[in-house]
This record gives structure tokens, sequence and C-alpha cells, in this order.
């Protein structure tokens, strides 16, 4: 049997960010509340996006891009911040990884967009690096220059720079300059979605997680003493995706900091978040959304002269989805991996059809099937409290805590 015989174009379970959003109906609805405040409104925002590992944060994240995105009025960047950093160095690589994001085309339009005269009220080398993407012979160093790469010498001349971005203070001043350039461009907003905030906690450390969340918190502060001042300048709201214990170690952190300091270290950052109602919690999905989450995978790929035998072959409905569900508990990962495993034995086995009874066998197989839980007076909710589990057994590695509990 192959991918063909059972009527498919394409395996129908590889990663991929391509299809509809199932269930997360009110998570949805509360982000696109959040987000439209926010884009209308003027300062920095952060809103929290928590949910366990294999939840759809990168999922929640670039559907919030794809509806968003379009903005005429906004600017989206998307990063990671999992690599460590020497403290002196983050905030130099927050601001080169945005403008790597933004991408040479969408800066080259953001530059032609601003007229000599702003260009030339900007405080920092901002204003040769904005000149420079006006120009086709010039707009590559430019471009370069933004996102930290090395210049040479001619090539710094050239564009009226005196050495190349390398510093977190001169890389900052530039950030700040780019918000005012941004609203003298016609954009009210730029919106940082920052994913797998969580790993940040166990690859920094606590003075270096500090770093960050006092950049972040000088972000707010500075839009604040702009405005004062008479100038305008697009606000930056941060979209951050995180785990519940990536969370809550900021959150205990940020307690311990307090008793140590009176109220400094992460505590400014979290009082301007306002975290009760800037969050959105991701939950498991619900057993139809998972059967609309497969059926998804199984028209999009489905060849289109293909008459199956009926509408989810080779998945016998309902019983390959109970077990699908009842395995997963709902965590779309787990939904997506154990298909695609199921599947492809059943290649290797040549089955006709993927029945309940052959899914279990296969999932037993590789271990991969829940405990059946003791007996207890309370209904434990599905997917929450219960080590995360790879295929053939193993544990995730990358959401194991460390020596110091801070495992994500």
């Amino acid at each position: 049997m192959s991918e063909s015989e059972y009527g498919f174009i394409a395996r129908p379970f590889e990663d991929s960010f391509r299809y509809p959003m199932r269930g997360r109906k009110p998570e949805w609805q509360r982000l696109k509340e959040l987000i439209e405040t926010a884009l209308r409104e003027h300062g920095t925002k952060t809103i929290l996006v928590i949910g366990d590992y294999g939840y759809g944060k990168s999922f929640t994240l670039e559907k919030i891009a794809a509806a968003f995105s379009g903005s005429r009025k906004a600017i989206f960047a998307s990063i990671r911040l999992a690599e460590s950093e020497p403290e002196a160095r983050i905030g130099l690589s927050l601001v080169t990884k945005i403008f790597y994001q933004i991408g040479r085309e969408r800066l080259v339009h953001i530059a032609s967009k601003i007229s000599t005269r702003n260009i030339g009220s900007l405080q920092t080398e901002l204003r040769s690096a904005l000149r420079a993407l006006k120009h086709v012979d010039t707009c590559e160093i430019g471009y370069r220059f933004l996102i930290g790469e090395s210049l040479a010498p001619d090539e710094k001349k050239k564009i009226g720079v005196r050495k190349i971005l390398s510093s977190s203070r001169v890389a900052i001043g530039i950030l700040y300059d780019f918000q005012k350039a941004l609203k003298s461009a016609g954009y009210d907003n730029l919106v940082l979605l920052i994913d797998e905030f969580e790993y940040v906690v166990n690859v920094y450390s606590e003075k270096q997680v500090t770093t960050i969340l006092h950049t972040f918190k000088e972000i707010y502060d500075e839009y604040i003493r702009e405005e004062l001042r008479g100038v305008e300048m697009a606000n930056f709201i941060f979209i951050i995706a995180m785990t519940p214990r990536g969370w809550d170690y900021l959150t205990e952190t940020e307690a311990k900091l307090a008793r140590k300091t009176g109220g400094g270290g992460i505590t400014p950052w979290m009082e301007r978040i306002r975290s009760e109602w800037n969050r959105v919690d991701l939950e498991p999905l619900s057993k139809p959304d998972v059967v609309n989450l497969i059926q998804d995978r199984i028209e999009e790929n489905r060849k289109e002269y293909f008459k199956p035998p009926f509408k989810t072959f080779p998945f016998i409905h309902p019983e390959f989805f109970d077990v699908i569900y009842d395995a997963s508990e709902g965590v779309p990962r787990y939904v997506v991996q154990y298909s695609d495993l199921i599947l492809k034995e059943a290649f290797r086995e040549r089955l006709k059809e993927i029945s309940g009874d052959a899914a279990r066998q296969v999932l037993q197989r590789f271990d991969v099937l829940p405990q059946k839980p003791l007996e207890t007076s309370g209904k434990k909710k599905a997917g929450r409290d219960r080590p995360e589990r790879g295929l053939a057994g193993e544990t995730a590695a990358s959401v194991q805590p460390d020596e110091s509990g801070r495992g994500v």
C-alpha cells in the first residue's frame, strides 16, 4: 500500500501551518478582541498566549500573523529568543532579529514612504540605514547594517555609518527611532510575536531573564516619555507564547526578587502587562474538534478524482477517531503525530482500512497509549498535569525540568 492507493497526493499528517484552526473558538475570539483593542489604542501592550507543549502555540501565532498582518497600519515580526546571549548583547539580539524578520523588501517599502525631512530628524544611524534602503545600489548594505552583519570599510563609508551595529544600547536607540519612522510612514503599530518564550527560562540565567524583561519594560516607558514630549511613534505590541510552567517560573522569580529588592527586577514589567486581563490559555481540543482536524487533513490531501469507499477512508469512523482522541487527550500535536504513525504502519502492513483495533495495536506497540488512571473521586481534566510523551514512549526532552526546576 502507499499514499496513492489510499487516495492521497501526499502525506496528510506532515507538520504544517496551512490547515484551518479547529476548536479554539473562545480563545480565538478573546485573542481577536485583545489584538484589535491593542491595534486601536495608544501605547505598548503585551498579550500572553499560554499553553502546554503541543497545544498549538506556534500554530496560533501563525494564524494571528495571517489574520492581522494584512493591515496597512501594522508591521509584524515573529522571533524566538532561545539562543543564549551574553547579558550585554540581549538588546542587540532582539533588535537585529526584529529587522531580520521584517525583511529587506518590507524595510525598503517602509523607507520609501518616509520623507527626507523626517529621516533627517532621527537621532541615530537609522538615518543612514533608511537613506541607504531608498537606493538600489545601497539597500542591501543598509539592510545588512540593521541585522547586525559585518560591513567592509568601503561599505560603511558608502552608506555613511561609522561602525557596525554591535551594542545593545545603540540597537535599542535605533529601535526607538524605528518606531518614530514607522509612524511617519503611516504605520501605527509594530507587533512582535515571540514564540517558545519558555525556553528563555531554561537557556538564560536569572540575571539574563531579568535583563530581557527590563528591556521590554523600557520599551513601555519610552513610548510614555516620547508622548510627553509630543513625539509620535508607533505602538509596540508584544504577543508572547509560553507554557504554564514557563509563566509559573516568571511569577515565582518575580516574587523572590521582590522580597530581595523590594520591587525591582521583573516586577516593573509584570505590573505593566496586566496579565490577569491580557492572557489567553489554550485548552485541549474537544472530541468533535479532533475529528474535524483529522478530516481537514484527509480532504486537503485527497486526490481530486479519487472516489473513496467512505468519507474518512482509510480511517474507520468513529472507532479510529475514538482511539486517537483517547490517546492524544485532545492535544493537537499528538493527534497529528499518532495519526501519522498509524498511517505509516498501515502502509507497511498493507492494511486496506484502519480500524480502531488496528490503531490501538500500533500505539500499544510504540508504547504511547496513556496509562489507565487509578479510580479517584474527582475527574481529572484532559491534557493537564501529565508528563509530555513522544513516540515510542519517550518523554520529550525539551520539556523536562532542569536542575533549577524550571523545566517547561
